[in-house]
This record gives C-alpha cells, structure tokens and sequence, in this order.
C-alpha cells in the first residue's frame, strides 16, 4: 500500500507549494489536511485540466487589470490638481493636504477608482507650492507623475 498520494495544490501552502502546482505528499496529511480544507485535490485527469483552466483565466484577469492600468495611467499621468488652502502670512496651511484629499480630487476630476493606497505622499502638504506625487495603479506598471499645485485662498 502506497504510503503517499499525488495531489494538486488549490492555493499556497508554506512550505509545501504554489497554487496549481503537482504534488506528492503523504496520504494522512493529504487525507486529514488538505483535501478536507479544499486546499488539494486528488491528482487525477479531469482535475489537471479544472486546474489549467482556472490558471488561464486567472492569467488572463491578471493581464487585462494590467492593461487597464496602463490606459488609466495615461489619462492620470502628469494630471495637475488645484487645492485653495487657507494659509497663514507665511504661507503655511491652516491645516494640510493629505492623500486622501488628493485621491479624492483625483477621483473626481477623472471619473476613475483607485485603491485607496493609490496615493504615495511621504508627509501631509502644509504650505503654499507645486507637489509632484506618485499615484500606483498596478504593481507591474510603472507609477504615474500627479502634479499638486497648493495656492493660497484670499
């Protein structure tokens, strides 16, 4: 009696594999761990071919978020904001500008979503000047150039 079973891995396992990936593992930890958590599957024909599918179409989700971050980030790239900030005599803000002021802006003027961590400000903006912030839209896409010209309200 075999003493080990080929599965296929449905998602990550630490130390064991990758989602999608052929296995051989031992047949209590594939009988009581894995395959009672949906986390294998028996490797056998019809679950190869459910698994290549299911990578294919994940792929082809991953390329077309891809794609739509690179359209999007035309539309956004070198983008200026105004912001009318009370200011002091110094040119200080009363308050400041924060990131979520900025995708807030960002999100109105282009009719686009953002993650809500889109916006890369080290630091609110608290005086009167021209920004110039980073706004990520896809982790393979090179991030795009948003100018954010702070002037003062009269």
């Amino acid at each position: 009696m075999s003493t080990t079973v080929n599965v296929i891995l449905t998602k990550d396992i630490q130390g064991v594999g990758k989602a999608g990936q052929e296995k051989n593992v031992r047949l209590g930890f594939a009988r009581n761990f894995l395959l009672p958590n949906a986390l294998a599957l028996l490797s056998t024909k019809a679950n190869l071919l459910q698994i290549t599918a299911i990578k294919k179409r994940e792929e082809k989700r991953r390329q077309e978020e891809k794609d739509a971050a690179l359209a999007n980030r035309a539309k956004v790239h070198e983008l200026v904001i105004n912001f009318e900030e009370k200011t002091h005599d110094n040119g200080k803000l009363y308050g400041s500008v924060s990131a979520q002021d900025i995708l807030d802006k960002l999100i109105q003027k282009t009719g686009l979503t953002f993650d809500k961590k889109a916006v890369q400000l080290v630091d609110p903006i608290r005086e009167v000047g021209q920004v110039t912030v980073s706004v990520v839209l896809h982790a393979d896409v090179e991030p795009a150039s948003v100018v954010v010209d702070v002037v003062s309200a009269s």
